[in-house]
């Protein structure tokens, strides 16, 4: 029996079948109303509930209302279980800006950046 040269030992003609998976999802805010006592509003605890439970990578948030101090608030609070990557209006108390919503259970974040196109 004659043996496949050296390159071409264990080795498949059969190529693998492999995908990813990614679950993407939309959502308008309307604004950051309704804060509770930590200066969080209900509206974020539904993302994060959601976000886990429905299995979404990355949730686009339209009308987000963030400024740095919320974003700060949203890493302090939420931070081990997603990412924000924000753009913000020059006015948050009108419906403008968007969020970038990040699971880090289900997406690699670490390189991860956000650019303003004006």
């Amino acid at each position: 029996m004659q043996q496949a040269p050296p390159e071409h030992r264990g080795t498949s003609n059969a190529q693998k079948n492999t995908r990813a998976a990614l679950t993407l999802a939309t959502l308008n805010v309307r604004g950051f109303r309704g804060a509770d006592d930590v200066g969080l509003s209900s509206k974020w605890r539904g993302i994060s509930h959601t976000i886990r439970y429905e299995k979404i990578g990355i949730l686009a948030i339209q009308e987000s209302n963030l400024t740095e101090e919320r974003l700060t608030q949203l890493e302090d609070a939420y931070g081990t279980r997603f990412r924000v990557l924000a753009s913000m209006g020059p006015d948050p108390s009108r419906a403008q800006g968007i969020a970038f919503v990040l699971n880090k259970e289900r997406t690699v974040v670490k390189e991860v950046k956000i650019t303003e196109i004006v």
